[in-house]
């Protein structure tokens, strides 16, 4: 089975440190670009966020252009909220008997980066990725068109759904599996289409009181979304009607394997 580009590099350059899912998976990925490059940000199984591995790239004609990125750099997105403690001096015992060490609170420590750069090791796995996410620029003007409206993407905000994030439902006897992607994509005008699609699922709890299984990778179905587009500085806000639900549905399923093994 071939490892998706996202996955390789997590596999190859990810930097070891407190998780609480599995590394070797993929569960959800954010992507920020803008004219001249882009950032990736993977999230291992159940992470939740906490911490991410990120690929930053520096590309002359940003995530949709025909250049391959000039430089690159690995690295890690932590929990700000995170606090280091530190000793600074060497334990010292008292005439009473009693042991003190001076300790130092401060900033959490920056993580590690790993610069690759054209003809490094590693490099063919960037331009896989960069090929992967330039060729949707197609698919995804054409998804957005399914609103009505034309915009050739330039820049993308994308933001993947992290699963098995099971909350109970305003509902007693229900459990939702919540589940959501954004996705904003801007021309070079200045235009945007910002859609926030819901694949949430729910389900009865099971008779015995127990939540139901709902397997580790559900089939992601959008049930229902909203669309923000803004042409010539006119903003209009709608529902999704059901085409562009099934068009978006299938950018999902052709973006994934950028990142995720098929299960």
């Amino acid at each position: 089975m071939e490892i998706p580009p996202i996955q390789e590099l997590r596999n190859r350059y990810d930097i070891p440190g407190p998780i609480f899912g599995p590394r070797d998976i993929t569960d959800g990925i954010a992507i920020t670009s803008g004219p001249d490059g882009y950032k990736i940000t993977a999230y291992p199984e159940m992470e939740y966020g906490y911490e991410g591995f990120t690929v930053t790239a520096q590309a002359p004609e940003g995530i949709f252009g025909d250049e391959l990125p000039t430089r690159v750099e690995t690295g890690n997105d932590k929990n700000t909220g995170v606090i280091a403690i530190e000793a600074v001096e060497e334990p010292e015992v008292g005439a009473d008997g009693l042991t003190t060490q001076s300790m130092r609170i401060g900033p959490t420590p920056p993580a590690r980066e790993g610069l690759i750069l054209p003809g490094d090791e590693g490099y063919d796995i960037i331009e896989q990725l960069h090929r992967g996410v330039s060729a949707l620029a197609e698919p995804i003007a054409e998804t957005v068109g399914t609103l009505g409206v034309v915009i050739e993407p330039h820049t993308l905000q994308f933001n993947e759904p992290v699963k098995n994030t099971g909350v109970r439902s305003f509902e007693p006897d229900e459990v939702t599996l919540a589940r959501r992607t954004v996705m904003e994509v801007r021309d070079r005008n200045g235009n945007y289409a910002k859609v926030d699609l819901d694949g949430s699922i729910s389900e009865p709890l099971l008779p015995t009181g127990h939540w139901p299984n709902f397997g580790r990778d559900p089939l992601m179905v959008y049930r229902a979304g909203e669309a923000e587009i803004s042409i010539d500085g006119e903003v209009e806000r709608r529902p999704l009607d059901m085409d562009s639900l099934v068009a978006f549905a299938g950018l999902y399923a052709t973006m994934r394997p950028l990142y995720r093994e098929q299960l």
